[in-house]
């Protein structure tokens, strides 16, 4: 956990008064401020029993000033000053729910960061939809689980995301890391098997099919750049 941790914490802006939403234990609040990445921190969760186990560790950690606990539902209750939003470890549509439930507050952020367990397409075509631009994606792979996170905000100008930039990710796509190639991979590799099981030619089938030749495509064209590097 403390890897996927550290990539929310290091793809939030420094200085940020920053609202954790889901918060669990307060793990990443106190992350940022033992870092210096902020010195105002929102740990939220709609649950009180998470909220109980956060303070636990907000005391120790020596950080009541720091960290505020917030009792909320998505946004409802998180104060106007938060500037930065963090919706991590969930799936890509309980974040979607959290961000359409107050779309006026959602917009007001200067930046927000989602980082889920499933479905990184849907949440760009998402951030795509409602007029926002990518600015940082990482993708980071933890306990036999791949976690994909997205920093976006409000677009000033109108952005056209390809259906390429869709699948593999507008940012991540310009710089392929070993991590990020070694995802992309795994991915191919498990769409060919569900495709393989399929016989049907449903709207389903053919986006999997869609996504497996763009991925497909990707990785032969890095191998190739890579071999002719190193010629």
């Amino acid at each position: 956990m403390m890897k996927r941790l550290q990539v929310l914490a290091d793809m939030v802006p420094s200085g940020l008064v920053t609202a954790d939403i889901g918060t669990d234990h307060a793990w990443l609040p106190v992350l940022l401020v033992k870092q210096h990445k902020a010195e105002k921190v929102y740990a939220c969760d709609i649950r009180k029993g998470p909220l109980h186990q956060a303070a636990a560790n907000i005391v120790t950690n020596h950080m009541k000033k720091e960290i505020t606990l917030v009792l909320s539902n998505g946004f409802a209750n998180v104060p106007q000053d938060a500037q930065c939003a963090v919706i991590a470890g969930m799936g890509v549509h309980t974040i979607i729910s959290i961000l359409d439930a107050d779309a006026d507050r959602t917009a007001q952020f200067a930046i927000l960061i989602t980082e889920a367990n499933d479905d990184p397409i849907a949440m760009r075509q998402w951030i795509a939809a409602k007029g926002y631009r990518i600015t940082d994606e990482r993708v980071v792979s933890e306990n036999r689980h791949d976690y994909t996170a997205i920093a976006f905000v409000p677009a000033k100008t109108e952005v056209h995301y390809s259906q390429s930039d869709l699948v593999l990710g507008p940012i991540l796509s310009q710089h392929p890391d070993e991590e990020y190639t070694a995802y992309l991979k795994r991915r191919t590799h498990k769409l060919h098997h569900i495709l393989s099981l399929r016989k049907d030619e449903s709207a389903d089938t053919k986006k999997l099919q869609v996504e497996a030749s763009i991925i497909d495509a990707f990785l032969q064209d890095t191998n190739n750049k890579q071999q002719k590097a190193g010629a």
